[in-house]
């Protein structure tokens, strides 16, 4: 009896040890791929008055779609995202167009893998009437819509290097209208797909 269970607590001792060691081993496994996702530094810039917080997650979401999470997380630390954010925010105030040197500044001031920048100058959307209202074959409203805005991407990997300039005036009828935050949305995901060789959704 005493001997089953002096068999008993080493089997038990043995177990823990296992599970110990386990542990110890899969705790540095997990960190270090925490650790190895690249960073990338998103920055959206409005002269329009109208993004609201959930409309610029909604568009940085767009960038998510052309990096996966498990190699890609957003950097989110405010005081490291002001160092590459001035500098930007004075040329754009300038009328300037940002160049591959602009971007690879902030990846150095951030630490970031890639920088992705927009610059929106436009969202306007408003009512039209039919240039023939007597036509009854035809919709009597419209809607006019009118979208810009500027697109830029930067991997530090390689230096690549790529902008996008949106400006769409759209006349429809209302019911087929695309809201001006839908068009920018649209061709946001284009644009960062395309940026790192993906087929469009």
């Amino acid at each position: 009896m005493r001997h089953a269970k002096k068999t008993l607590m080493a089997l038990l001792f043995f177990l823990v040890a296992l599970l110990a060691g386990n542990l110890a081993f899969a705790a540095p496994s997990a960190s270090k791929d925490a650790l190895s996702r690249k960073v990338i530094a998103f920055y959206c810039f409005d002269g329009t008055g109208k993004v609201t917080p959930s409309l610029r997650n909604l568009w940085q979401r767009q960038v998510r779609q052309a990096y996966p999470r498990v190699s890609y997380t957003f950097l989110d630390d405010p005081t490291i995202l002001q160092k590459g954010r001035a500098g930007l925010l004075s040329l754009i105030q300038g009328g300037d167009e940002l160049t591959a040197g602009d971007l690879e500044r902030v990846t150095a001031a951030t630490e970031a893998d890639v920088v992705a920048v927009m610059v929106v100058h436009t969202m306007e959307s408003y009512y039209v009437e039919a240039l023939f209202p007597f036509w009854e074959d035809g919709p009597e409203t419209y809607v006019r819509t009118l979208s810009a805005a500027d697109f830029y991407l930067y991997r530090k990997e390689d230096g690549k290097f790529k902008k996008k300039f949106l400006r769409k005036a759209e006349t429809k009828d209302a019911a087929l209208a695309t809201a001006p935050e839908k068009e920018i949305q649209y061709a946001l995901s284009d644009f960062a797909r395309s940026f790192e060789g993906l087929p469009l959704i």
